[in-house]
């Protein structure tokens, strides 16, 4: 059950990544990074997410 919350907080910091790019390339007032590498970052953490999230397959159940 960690791992799922892990995954939920991880793919949350992604969305607030993208909405930091998105604000970030619309105005122009700078926040610490480009819009480039904050969605970097948001791709990074999207990926960790997926990663983080827990399978159902029957294999992963064995060897539980």
């Amino acid at each position: 059950m960690g791992n799922n919350l892990l995954s939920k907080i991880v793919f949350s910091l992604s969305i607030i990544a993208v909405i930091i790019a998105i604000i970030d390339s619309t105005r122009t007032i700078g926040v610490w990074l480009s819009a480039t590498s904050w969605l970097v970052i948001a791709g990074v953490l999207g990926i960790w997410a997926i990663f983080l999230k827990p399978c159902d397959c029957k294999c992963c159940k064995d060897e539980k």
